[in-house]
């Protein structure tokens, strides 16, 4: 009898030994599966990017379609587009797919939307750290899953911290912008707080006593965590971002250091992540620190000799509520790229930074220095303190500090397209005007296969056409007569006023309509669809409404979708520029 007993001491012994060996072997190898998928997901979109780059730089060369024929029907000619049948089949179900993932969306709240690809993106995310925090538990057991949920949170921060900075591999190998990836650094944060919790939980649930005690060190570094976590997250919501931006950013800079560092002395064996965190946060911010200080020689400013004219930036009042800021670098950029603006006379803080996209483009007669534009509009914030400083000042011009950091973003290329419909309302001109200037300097240039371009911009005033006149004058000046270029602008406040005095500003351009009242975008995309002779782009930038309204239209099967194709339209690809912080 004694002998059965010590038998089963032993043998519940070694099962105890044996669980919990177990739980330490998923503990450290879940994270690691979490990151064979995370890197899986890059190198695929990786390949494809490459192998996008690769097609769309062969068709980006100008030449006779040996596909097409041009034939009269009752008087009207147009594009017969001769495709294999598997070619046909492939635009029918790529037209469904946009349509469904990116064009469709769903209301979040507070007036967001989210596209049905960032929604699945998110929420199956979360799914797969759910299921890999939480699978082989033994029926939800807390001893089984608390602290393995801990570890896969912990695991989470060199993907967090290192999609936060603008210097990161992944947009670089993907293509895909920073500002576009805050989708992913959004989605890992919010599951970590998640699993933090259930972390929190399952362990309160086993007991909170001997070397656990709620007054350990180690454990209240834990609650710090992830009162801390807690707290950035709730900070982080869209309308306080909106808010209060800069409070938002120092708020979010300060408590990121204090749970990185929290975590670090509550679980020891966090070390690999953590330092990897701070690694990459680091390796960012000398990155841009260098940018910063190269390209606005700030070297000069030591020199009490001499001024430094690579640090300073013109800043001219267009209308009550926009201004344009002008400044001189040599550095130079791709059409839709935006750059930081760092105004320490201007700002709260010295260090802080502001996007804005770049609303020129570079010289290509090989100057050294290129003149970098922006339009910015006052809002809140940084906006509003700028446009109170010209106010202040009583001129229409004024010299103020200013550094520029960049560029950055990835946007698309739109060399390969057949027709490119630029739309954009108010500000959103500053990303819409460089890429039809490109568009043009690459046609001129045998860069680029497009052979139509519609430039829509939807104003309020009339007043506002002069922001981009000269602009419009040296591209169009320079346009070659084969390209068929069209420009629509919609003046919204001044639809009881007549064409003829609407379009006073700018009589010298017969290819500009000028026009009261909102456009009809339906009729517009659907005419430049039908008449384009191969794949189209549509470009937006503006308010939310009228980027939706876009991905509406585009939705309907019979303008961009399989009807429309089946009828020999030719396939639409949507690009929306948006910054969302």
């Amino acid at each position: 009898m004694q002998s059965t007993d010590v038998l089963s001491a032993a043998l519940l012994k070694d099962k105890t030994q044996l669980s919990r060996w177990h739980r330490l072997w998923q503990k450290n190898f879940y994270p690691i599966v979490l990151w064979i998928i995370v890197l899986g997901i890059i190198l695929i979109i990786s390949a494809l990017h490459l192998e996008k780059r690769l097609r769309r730089r062969r068709q980006a060369v100008r030449h006779e379609k040996a596909n097409e024929e041009e034939e009269t029907v009752n008087g009207d000619a147009y594009l017969v587009r001769r495709i294999s049948a598997v070619q046909w089949s492939t635009q029918v179900i790529l037209s469904e797919w946009r349509i469904i993932m990116y064009r469709w969306t769903m209301p979040m709240w507070f007036n967001y939307r989210m596209t049905v690809a960032e929604v699945v993106f998110c929420a199956g995310y979360l799914a797969v750290l759910l299921v890999l925090g939480l699978v082989d538990s033994n029926g939800l057991q807390y001893r089984a899953y608390a602290n393995r949920c801990g570890h896969l949170a912990t695991s989470q921060i060199p993907l967090i911290i290192g999609l936060a900075g603008k210097n990161n591999v992944i947009s670089y190998v993907t293509g895909i912008g920073s500002e576009k990836l805050n989708v992913l650094h959004r989605a890992s944060g919010r599951a970590t707080l998640v699993l933090s919790i259930l972390h929190a939980h399952g362990r309160w649930q086993i007991g909170l006593a001997g070397k656990n005690a709620v007054d350990t060190p180690r454990i209240i570094w834990g609650l710090v965590a992830l009162s801390t976590f807690t707290l950035l997250t709730l900070i982080s919501f869209r309308p306080l971002r909106n808010k209060a931006y800069e409070l938002f950013v120092a708020s979010h800079i300060m408590l990121v250091f204090v749970f990185v560092l929290a975590v670090s002395f509550h679980r020891s064996k966090s070390y690999p992540y953590v330092m990897t965190g701070w690694l990459l946060w680091i390796l960012d911010r000398v990155a841009r620190w260098l940018r910063v200080f190269f390209l606005n020689r700030f070297w000069l400013n030591f020199n009490p000799f001499r001024s430094n004219p690579s640090s300073t930036a013109t800043v001219e009042v267009l209308s009550p509520d926009t201004m344009q800021v002008s400044l001189r670098r040599s550095m130079t950029w791709k059409a839709g790229q935006h750059a930081y603006l760092i105004m320490p006379t201007i700002s709260y803080f010295v260090w802080e930074a502001h996007p804005f996209t770049i609303a020129s483009v570079p010289y290509t007669d090989g100057r050294k220095e290129n003149d970098l534009v922006f339009v910015v509009r006052a809002r809140d914030g940084f906006t509003k303190r700028l446009l109170a400083h010209m106010q202040r000042e009583g001129k229409r011009k004024s010299i103020v500090e200013c550094a520029v950091e960049g560029p950055y973003g990835y946007p698309p290329s739109l060399a390969h397209f057949s027709t490119a419909v630029l739309i954009s309302g108010g500000s959103g001109v500053s990303y819409t005007l460089p890429q039809f200037m490109g568009i043009i300097d690459d046609v001129k240039n045998g860069r680029s296969a497009v052979s139509a371009v519609c430039f829509i911009w939807v104003i309020r005033l009339a007043e506002h056409i002069s922001w981009i006149t000269a602009s419009l004058a040296s591209v169009l000046a320079s346009a070659p007569d084969f390209l068929n270029v069209s420009i629509r602008i919609y003046v919204t406040r001044e639809a009881d006023v007549r064409d003829e005095r609407i379009a006073e500003p700018l009589p010298d351009f017969p290819i500009m309509t000028i026009s009261p009242g909102r456009p009809d975008l339906r009729t517009l995309l659907l005419e430049e669809i039908e008449h384009a002779a191969g794949e189209v782009s549509v470009d937006v930038c503006g308010p939310a409404s009228m980027t939706q309204m876009v991905r509406a239209i585009l939705a309907e099967s019979g303008i961009a979708g399989p009807s429309a194709i089946r009828r020999g339209c030719p396939p639409v690809e949507l690009h929306v520029e948006t910054f969302g912080w």
